[in-house]
């Protein structure tokens, strides 16, 4: 429709919902790869995201872009997801809300620059320590604003110019194997408590 405002190349107002065998591939060069305004559910499949998409400004607004979106939730019981992004500003998975990791293999590269004046360690008004201005969008690995819960599975993160992993809650790991490395900040970090 005309008047929707499709995030994504999939794009979802309610869950979307992955199961079966079979395979998704993604090329996301202008939006987002997979975006939901609820939630993203990945229960088996093999699912590839190749984004080119950069964060742009248009009318005064900043659109963000990851390789995917969920609004509410992002949760993994098992499966395949890798995703590449090589955009400005673009995350590899992001979320206003919770992401639950329960199984499945997940391999993340964001080799994208930060938008703005959103620096890691090797870029000028960034970094640990920095604050970044309002325009400004991080090119990070994983961040959500809710908790972030690993329990099983295997996650496997690498990220040129910002934090690997990043919730603005709480972090907790029961359980599976995370393997996070960033060149220029934090590789795993938590605005709460992280167990």
């Amino acid at each position: 429709p005309t008047d929707e405002d499709e995030k994504g190349v999939i794009f979802g107002e309610g869950s979307l919902v992955f199961s079966g065998d079979g395979s998704v591939t993604v090329n996301a060069k202008g939006k987002s790869g997979i975006a939901s305004d609820d939630n993203v559910v990945i229960n088996s499949g093999n699912i590839t995201v190749a984004s080119t998409a950069s964060t742009f400004v248009s009318s005064g607004d900043t659109t963000k872009v990851s390789g995917v979106k969920a609004k509410d939730a992002f949760v993994i019981n098992d499966g395949t997801l890798t995703i590449t992004c090589s955009g400005t500003g673009a995350k590899g998975m992001s979320g206003d809300g919770t992401a639950t990791f329960n199984g499945g293999t997940v391999s993340i590269k964001v080799s994208g620059s930060n938008f703005g004046s959103s620096g890691g360690g090797n870029n000028p008004g960034g970094g640990p320590g920095h604050k970044s201005n309002d325009n400004s969008v991080a090119a990070k690995g994983i961040k959500f604003d809710g908790n972030i819960t690993f329990n099983d599975g295997t996650v496997t993160v690498s990220c040129s110019n910002h934090e690997g992993i990043e919730s603005k809650s709480e972090l907790t790991v029961n359980g599976g194997h995370i393997y996070s490395y960033s060149e220029a900040d934090d590789a795993i970090n938590s605005a709460s408590t992280m167990t």
